[in-house]
């Protein structure tokens, strides 16, 4: 199974019950928490686990699941292979419990995903790449991006993570939600709640809320010089990110 097939099973079996009801047998509840546990710990996504946390009561319809399944699609891209690899098999084994038992299993499953994915992937010219920026974590042009691997960077760009214009709205309205809980427990100057603004203004400007973009990056911008001083290294990458935008 190639790399990008590997992201989309991994990515139906996290998004269980999401739309449908799950199969009411503790071996599904079990194999699905148990793979988003792993997800949790493997991602570099500073959301990942209040992602996996909100999948486990989320139930919406499949129009209303697309931002939630590009989002988690995007955590998934965020993964090496090696973590992708590693995962492959649970993520099967999740969703092979889902699916009429017998000799077609592997092929039911096997059209799931297809199905699942072709919607996502459905053509349209307003499609649009999710911003780079986001696969580091938070970080900017300071710091590598997280994990460490160059492909996981590529497939961001691929097709499966980009959602057409009318799910921009949605995906921005979970990030923002889960920006400012992080910022609820943690403060506004922590670094992770510093990291999750910077995402979020790289999605800003992907969705062309350019003023936005800019006043969240000022305000990272502002913070970073306060606690850090105007020297460090991510103040200044803050700085040269806001000069850019406003120079636009």
């Amino acid at each position: 199974m190639d790399i990008q097939r590997l992201a989309q099973l991994v990515t139906t079996a996290l998004l269980t019950g999401v739309t449908s009801p799950a199969p009411d047998q503790p071996a599904v509840t079990e194999a699905v928490q148990s793979l988003r546990d792993a997800v949790a710990r493997l991602s570099g996504d500073p959301f990942a686990h209040t992602l996996m946390a909100k999948l486990r009561t989320l139930h919406v319809t499949s129009a209303q699941a697309e931002p939630w399944r590009v989002r988690v699609r995007f955590m998934v891209d965020s993964l090496s292979e090696a973590a992708l690899l590693a995962l492959g098999p649970q993520a099967k084994a999740a969703l092979v419990l889902t699916q009429p038992s017998g000799t077609a299993a592997d092929r039911s499953l096997d059209d799931a995903v297809t199905a699942e994915w072709e919607q996502t992937a459905a053509g349209s010219e307003e499609l649009r790449h999710l911003p780079t920026e986001l696969v580091t974590a938070g970080s900017d042009a300071a710091s590598p991006p997280r994990p460490a691997d160059a492909n996981a960077v590529t497939r961001v760009g691929l097709a499966l993570s980009q959602p057409s214009a009318r799910h921009v709205a949605g995906i921005v309205a979970i990030e923002e939600g889960m920006t400012a809980d992080l910022e609820r427990r943690q403060g506004a100057d922590h670094p992770d709640s510093l990291a999750a603004r910077v995402r979020l203004a790289h999605l800003y400007r992907w969705a062309g809320r350019d003023s936005d973009a800019i006043e969240t990056m000022q305000r990272v911008a502002t913070s970073r010089e306060r606690l850090l001083g105007s020297d460090h290294a991510d103040t200044l990458a803050a700085r040269s990110t806001l000069r850019s935008w406003q120079d636009c």
